[in-house]
């Protein structure tokens, strides 16, 4: 299985795992490497519409990685922090925001303060995306999906 490059690191106590640049492909997991619970946190306003246009992908990409994903889009202001709060009160292994800088920070800011915060993943879907654009995360969706979805527990 060739090398994908991910980034793992911690910023002020907040685990992250973020796509990285490589050719994605599709391998089948062990089950040792699937983890429980993901939840999807998607903005489907973000990006002209482009949540709702990659929401089924994504589910059933992360679902070769994850038991349960449980996908929540966004209606409004703080939805994203509300439902990442959730997902860390209720120990889910993983967070993946699904859309702009705007839903990445209330995702962020939903699992920041939590005893338990689970692994973040970002799928860029905005106009600017400056913090995917900095980490290098692939700004094609489907690539970014496709990357969490292989990178290392």
């Amino acid at each position: 299985m060739p090398f994908v490059p991910t980034w793992c690191f911690i910023m002020q106590q907040v685990d992250y795992v973020l796509g990285g640049q490589g050719k994605s492909q599709q391998i089948v997991l062990k089950e040792e490497f699937i983890l429980s619970q993901a939840m999807l946190i998607i903005n489907p306003s973000s990006g002209k519409e482009l949540g709702k246009k990659h929401a089924s992908f994504a589910e059933e990409t992360l679902a070769t990685r994850f038991q349960t994903v449980d996908v929540r889009f966004t209606e409004k202001e703080h939805d994203a922090t509300e439902f990442a709060r959730h997902a860390a009160q209720s120990n889910y292994d993983a967070v993946i925001a699904m859309g702009g800088d705007g839903t990445v920070n209330e995702v962020i800011t939903g699992i920041a303060e939590q005893p338990h915060r689970p692994t973040l993943g970002i799928v860029p879907l905005g106009t600017v995306n400056d913090l995917s654009r900095a980490l290098h995360i692939p700004t094609d969706p489907e690539e970014a999906i496709q990357i969490l979805a292989e990178a290392p527990a």
